[in-house]
């Protein structure tokens, strides 16, 4: 699957989002020194970050956490609740793999562990598993649905909010991905902006 993004076409796996960039006139050295730059500015000298700098192979991969928020199904059920929140954040564990070329480079997202929010906590896996790249699939949120169901059973939930939570599932992982898309698309347009200022070229 691609989807066009700022007009760069992007390559959307379940798990890896790939942005491929042109940097006309530039020498893969170039490329490098830049998104070296790029990752000094956004993550500081880059040690924690940085799995690997290859500078003979001209390959870079990194490690980070991105937040990503979604409406919590819960508030529908609870309007008045205070104290349940309107919006549930979600850390996404990832990776992000440049290989560089003369005048071109490659960007790799690859999702990796996903920290849900405390209120999925009893369901971790099913929750991972109906997260995707490229599209929600029903049957992986009707997966998700048994177990929550299960669960707000088991809390004496009434069928009416329950019903309410469980509707809220696909509308919630859709915001998901598309919050994750966003984060993404911004990491690699920053990577683009900060490569294509040509007086930063060394």
């Amino acid at each position: 699957m691609s989807i066009p993004i700022y007009s760069q076409e992007y390559i959307v796996t379940p798990q890896t989002i790939t942005g491929n960039f042109r940097a006309e006139g530039k020498t893969r050295d170039q490329i490098f020194n830049l998104i070296t730059d790029w990752i000094i500015e956004n993550y500081g000298s880059g040690r924690d970050a940085v799995r690997l700098y290859d500078n003979r192979n001209y390959q870079i991969i990194l490690g980070g956490i991105n937040k990503s928020l979604c409406k919590n199904p819960a508030s529908v059920a609870y309007p008045d609740n205070i104290f349940i929140p309107y919006y549930i954040s979600v850390l996404c564990m990832h990776t992000m793999e440049f290989r560089i070329k003369d005048g071109s480079y490659s960007i790799t997202y690859t999702l990796g562990d996903v920290n849900p929010p405390g209120l999925v906590k009893v369901t971790d896996r099913r929750f991972v598993n109906a997260i995707r790249l490229d599209t929600i699939f029903p049957t992986d949120v009707e997966t998700y649905n048994k177990a929550v169901n299960t669960n707000l059973k088991a809390g004496l939930m009434g069928k009416y909010r329950r019903e309410l939570i469980l509707a809220g599932s696909i509308p919630m992982f859709k915001e998901l991905r598309s919050d994750i898309i966003h984060d993404v698309k911004s990491l690699m347009v920053s990577v683009s902006n900060t490569v294509n200022k040509s007086s930063s070229a060394r």
